[in-house]
């Protein structure tokens, strides 16, 4: 069996939430193709999706040695972020919350195109702000910062903008601080989404 066709069964237990399966059939894909991005990247989102988040952390790590694309990097960085984010839930650390948005930022960097990281930059400062009540004001201005940029990145329709949209503003409407500013870019958000679907 192909490293290709094992990815493909993966996918089909990962559907069925049959995460033992899926991460035989990946760790098998890997063995055959070290090297194999889509099967790494995968492995590491069943580990994720499970909870087995220092599993997925520890690939991430390793896989970024040898991974060289910007697509790659940025998933890579993307899932860092998200991970380190729960972790900052956990231990209420400053240095988690400033390590996830580094992680993210690297994400954004690799591709700017993806609308992913900069919404996550966006949210985990918002995030930030609230649990660190000493440096609200620092936090909510850089989540300023990041609102416009993906706006922009929603107006212009770059990369994945337009698919995620709909997403974005599902989970804005859950995240976004209540008061005039906020509830302005969410209505705006909110426009941009409506046409997009």
């Amino acid at each position: 069996m192909t490293a290709g066709q094992l990815i493909e069964d993966s996918k089909k237990f990962i559907q069925a939430e049959e995460w033992d399966k899926a991460v035989v059939a990946l760790h098998e894909a890997i063995k055959i193709d070290p090297k194999n991005m889509v099967a790494r990247i995968s492995l590491i989102r069943a580990y994720h999706i499970q909870g087995l988040d220092l599993k997925a952390l520890y690939l991430c790590g390793f896989t970024l040695q040898i991974a060289n694309h910007p697509i790659h990097l940025c998933q890579l960085y993307n899932f860092m972020g998200a991970i380190a984010v729960e972790i900052a839930k956990f231990s209420n650390s400053k240095m988690h919350y400033d390590q996830a948005l580094e992680f993210f930022e690297q994400s954004w960097q690799n591709n700017q195109d993806d609308v992913i990281p900069i919404y996550n930059l966006l949210e985990t400062n918002i995030i930030s702000s609230r649990q660190l009540e000493n440096q609200q004001e620092i936090y909510l201005e850089k989540a300023k910062h990041y609102s416009q940029e993906l706006i922009v990145m929603l107006e212009q329709k770059k990369g994945n903008a337009a698919n995620y949209a709909p997403t974005v503003y599902k989970q804005a409407t859950a995240i976004f601080p209540k008061d005039a500013f906020w509830e302005e870019k969410l209505l705006y958000i909110k426009g941009l989404s409506d046409k997009y679907l």
